[in-house]
């Protein structure tokens, strides 16, 4: 993830390959870092020891207008759901995780859908057959329950926006 650093002196220096702490600052609006301190050095051509990422199955890319997979989701209700199901309806999505502390990611695309809900629910000509999905790339934690209570802050409509985990 691509952090903002305020003061661009304190990069004076690191190159690809050093590790660096610092501190994350968060407001309502924006997230940045400041006292950044080079900690090390690590080979960037060697690969990593282990995998850091629990692996899906590989897909080739998709050329437009190919369908999308029908992958299985389960919902924040704890319901089996799939892409396929929403065939045939216009469908917004994007990719969360409920832990992410920065306002300018997650956080500011749920509230984009949750404008859009709001418009889209309340515009007398709207078309009715539309839905808006929220999948987490975060399933150990974002659980139905977690997606269900994160979903909650956003006062969301369950007949038109879902919130999706791993199946």
């Amino acid at each position: 993830m691509p952090f903002e650093a305020r003061n661009t002196n304190e990069l004076a220096g690191l190159k690809p390959g050093d590790e660096v702490s610092f501190r994350l600052l968060v407001t309502d609006q924006a997230g940045w870092i400041d006292q950044i301190t080079k900690t090390g050095v690590t080979n960037v051509d060697k690969p990593p020891a282990r995998e850091t990422f629990r692996r899906v199955r590989f897909v080739d890319p998709l050329n437009i207008g190919d369908a999308i997979p029908d992958y299985p989701f389960t919902n924040e209700l704890g319901q089996a759901i799939h892409l396929g199901q929403f065939k045939g309806q216009a469908l917004g999505l994007t990719f969360i995780y409920t832990r992410c502390p920065l306002p300018m990611f997650c956080l500011r695309m749920s509230s984009n859908f949750a404008d859009a809900c709001g418009k889209l629910s309340t515009m007398p000509d709207a078309p009715k057959n539309w839905r808006l999905l929220s999948i987490s790339f975060d399933p150990e934690h974002d659980t139905p329950q977690m997606l269900k209570g994160y979903a909650k802050r956003y006062e969301y409509d369950t007949n038109h926006w879902s919130f999706a985990t791993g199946a």
